[in-house]
């Protein structure tokens, strides 16, 4: 179901992973007192993956990171006693910008590639997060429509660009914007 691996100097295109996955990469680069330089690339595969449309990638994700925090809670109440605190092996991931799906052959086919880290979109889940509160009878509609406002936190930069360029018009002069205009622009 996961799977982590970490392997040194090999580029991400030359790595074969499983079929239908979706692949998590961290990549560093690091240069040893002798100058010889290290990329090392720590991937993480997760199984499932029905299609490579973008918001099929960030709704299976989501599961992912949803099913871990539920886990690592439910770990941590148990063995309240030891002060444990669970690990969570998903979430260094969220510092990067991609979200890589493979095809039938275990080939990078798509990417899901945000304008800002990961971690700055509701990716994030904590304590009170909508998708921890949400009955069963409602999780599959909130799951897509978050999986949809995630993909709209991507181009994040993209957006607030639109927004500039918007005001910059109106206070030329150039457009009116009326209220119901200014909400079905938000949307």
């Amino acid at each position: 179901m996961i799977t982590i691996n970490v392997v040194k100097n090999v580029a991400l295109k030359d790595i074969t992973f499983k079929a239908n996955n979706l692949v998590l990469v961290k990549q560093t680069r690091s240069v040893s007192k002798n100058g010889v330089e290290t990329l090392t690339v720590r991937y993480c595969e997760l199984c499932g993956l029905t299609d490579r449309k973008d918001v099929t990638i960030v709704k299976a994700f989501t599961k992912f990171l949803l099913g871990e925090y539920n886990l690592s809670k439910n770990l941590e109440t148990a063995f309240k006693d030891t002060g444990i605190i669970q690990r969570k092996l998903l979430t260094p991931f969220l510092s990067e910008r991609e979200i890589f799906a493979t095809d039938e052959n275990g080939t990078l086919s798509a990417v899901v590639q945000s304008e800002i880290p990961l971690k700055n979109t509701a990716l994030t889940i904590r304590f009170g997060h909508t998708l921890t509160t949400v009955s069963n009878d409602n999780f599959r509609a909130a799951l897509h429509r978050h999986a949809e406002a995630i993909l709209k936190q991507c181009k994040y930069i993209s957006l607030l660009g639109e927004q500039i360029k918007l005001l910059d018009a109106i206070l030329d002069g150039k457009v009116k914007i009326t209220k119901a205009a200014a909400q079905t622009k938000a949307a």
